[in-house]
């Protein structure tokens, strides 16, 4: 994993909760709030080379899941789409509020990921950055598929731990 995806990776899981709460707000379903929170990451990913460092990292992950948003609707041809630009304006200024203190938690995270084992940190990319499943990730790694969601769920539960220990070691919230 290089610094770019170290730093991606850490950007991404500070700000995955606001733009899963705004797609949930915008889509009122679980299931395809989950499919563009990952279409969502993707393009955030992929495009994270354009991404300006001087702007919020999470404003900008807001702005395309605005965009994949309407492509979602114009797929399904929904009509729960938004017809008030203020109605909008303010689901995404309440979602980026989610990410007020998002700055100082992206440095920690980066931090943390920085402390992983490199098994561990090309494990996190390839699920989380990469969008594997965790069958092909098993199989390249030759370990169960059971093992590696667990592993997964213990590293974001020690990633969470980390950051707040970090955070809470620098005096910040």
């Amino acid at each position: 994993m290089d610094e770019d995806d170290s730093t991606f990776l850490a950007a991404w899981m500070q700000a995955q909760p606001a733009v899963a709460a705004y797609a949930l707000s915008r889509l009122r379903d679980p299931h395809a709030m989950d499919d563009v929170v990952q279409e969502v990451a993707l393009a955030a990913q992929r495009s994270f080379a354009r991404y300006d460092a001087n702007r919020p990292f999470t404003s900008w992950a807001l702005g395309i899941a605005h965009y994949v948003i309407v492509d979602h609707h114009r797929a399904k041809r929904s009509d729960t789409t938004l017809e008030s630009p203020e109605a909008e304006r303010y689901l995404r200024q309440a979602s980026e509020r989610l990410s007020g203190a998002i700055g100082e938690q992206v440095v920690a995270m980066q931090e943390c990921v920085a402390r992983l084992a490199p098994e561990h940190r090309e494990m996190l990319s390839r699920h989380y950055i990469n969008g594997e499943g965790l069958a092909s990730i098993a199989a390249t790694m030759r370990k169960g598929h059971s093992a590696i969601k667990v592993a997964l769920h213990r590293l974001r539960q020690a990633l969470r731990d980390c950051v707040h220990r970090t955070l809470a070691r620098e005096g910040r919230p």
